[in-house]
């Protein structure tokens, strides 16, 4: 095994190795041991980058949405859904993969962060933002759960064919600046 002491080569080689395996093996019967060795670093290197497995996920999912966030900022007048789901969609095996190990609660705590809620919000905001963090996790969520069948733009046909759909646009359409704190760090 070589000795990578660079965490520029270790994290993403962890990373890497940690994506492959959940798409075939039972992330909680993946040890630390077998994610060292399928990256080819070091025992001691994964302990001194992160804590778990589930740090490993959950940086990867920050780097996802901060990225995502960062392209709907560069173009505000994109379709908020339409760019979201198709980001999912493009990360589908990731995704689906995450949903077969029973690890959704990832997702959902990423896409509340994404969507700016935070203990530091007033009530009002904070309840608001909540319910469409949660609207859009819902959907997100059992499209996934369903295996994505549907591209993003079969899934937005699919929404606009709900009942009182203004209002369900108006939910999930997260550009709208009644809606968005200031700073979402």
């Amino acid at each position: 095994m070589a000795s990578y002491p660079n965490a520029t080569y270790v994290k993403p080689q962890l990373t890497q190795a940690l994506l492959e395996l959940i798409k075939t093996e039972d992330y909680s019967s993946i040890s630390i041991s077998k994610l060292t060795k399928t990256a080819q670093v070091s025992r001691s290197s994964f302990y001194r980058n992160f804590k778990d497995k589930d740090e490993i996920l959950n940086t990867y999912l920050q780097t996802l949405m901060e990225t995502w966030k960062a392209d709907l900022k560069k173009d505000p007048d994109q379709g908020f859904s339409q760019v979201l789901l198709e980001r999912f969609y493009r990360h589908r095996d990731f995704f689906l993969s995450l949903y077969r190990s029973h690890l959704s609660w990832m997702l959902h705590d990423h896409l509340n962060d994404f969507c700016g809620l935070n203990s530091t919000l007033p009530p009002v905001a904070a309840y608001a933002i909540a319910a469409i963090a949660d609207a859009l996790f819902g959907w997100v969520d059992e499209w996934i759960s369903r295996g994505m069948p549907e591209t993003p733009a079969e899934l937005i046909k699919l929404g606009n064919a709900c009942p009182n759909t203004e209002s369900m646009q108006s939910l999930l359409d997260l550009s709208d600046s009644r809606f968005q704190s200031k700073d979402h760090s």
